[in-house]
């Protein structure tokens, strides 16, 4: 659509680590998109891959569904037939993101690089996250 434009969650040069209302133990998910090319060996009949591929995390705003306000439960039947990657928040800190909860959508936690939350990760940080990374 001519003229459209992304909205963040959280606009850039207002990312911080919040650390009081995202807790590191927080379970998260992350729908696997079978649309996307590099999620494809996940959805095979014959062989399926049963890793993260670090393209399917590698975004300036990696959202995800959080479960002090979702259940795995309810995300399958929002979106059936899609697999999950999930993590904990602690796991994202570790490897270098920060973590706040989405201004506007209370059920997801946004994670953005730690070392430059306005542009996206590097592969050195994503790549870690997505060997942690398990599906569901």
């Amino acid at each position: 659509m001519a003229g459209a434009t992304f909205t963040f969650a959280v606009p850039r040069g207002k990312r911080y680590d919040d650390t009081t209302n995202v807790s590191s133990d927080l379970i998260v998910w992350r729908g696997l998109d079978p649309n996307l090319g590099w999620n494809a060996a996940n959805y095979n009949p014959q062989a399926p891959r049963n890793t993260v591929h670090f393209q399917a995390l590698r975004t300036e705003e990696l959202s995800t569904a959080v479960s002090d306000r979702v259940t795995l439960t309810a995300l399958r039947l929002r979106w059936p037939g899609w697999k999950m990657a999930e993590f904990t928040v602690g796991d994202a800190r570790r490897v270098g993101y920060i973590a706040m909860r989405d201004p506007t959508n209370p059920d997801d936690v946004v994670f953005y690089a730690a070392s430059n939350p306005d542009a996206p990760p590097s592969k050195a940080i994503v790549k870690p996250l997505a060997k942690i990374a398990r599906i569901v």
